[in-house]
């Protein structure tokens, strides 16, 4: 069986439309973090987390491109959204959290190795990004 490319992928993926018609995913620049593996096809979708709900359609209709893919035995795509600080996810002033802004307050300080109050993270690291893998079918969506 032939395996996949990324190439072939991206290639399969311009045919889908992006959010309201107007271009295609790859020349928008929506996708990323393409992973191959086995004949399994894992990708991110790029969006705007105030219209991640009714972008759901353009990621089933990823799926169903990627899976045409000769040698795709499986496909998962995953809307994804990045906010920043000061942003908020939508007109209803609610943060990435759907929270109202300032409903909470900012996060309590975070106690460091020596006890001082700072916040955590990596030395030298601006952003902190979390990768999981799970088998079976539950909870992962």
């Amino acid at each position: 069986m032939a395996k996949p490319t990324q190439k072939a992928i991206l290639k399969a993926l311009g045919n889908v439309k992006g959010p309201d018609l107007k271009g295609d995913i790859v020349s928008l620049g929506l996708v990323s973090q393409i992973a191959i593996n086995d004949g399994k096809v894992v990708f991110a979708l790029s969006v705007d987390p105030a219209r991640a709900g009714e972008l759901e359609p353009m990621r089933e209709a990823a799926e169903r491109a990627a899976l045409k893919v000769k040698g795709v035995k499986q496909a998962m795509v995953t809307l994804t959204a990045e906010t920043r600080t000061g942003q908020g996810g939508g007109s209803n002033g609610a943060g990435a959290t759907g929270a109202p802004r300032g409903a909470h307050g900012p996060p309590p300080p975070v106690a460091g190795a020596a006890g001082r109050a700072g916040p955590a993270g990596v030395p030298g690291g601006k952003h902190i990004i979390a990768v999981a893998s799970g088998t079976g079918g539950v909870g992962k969506s």
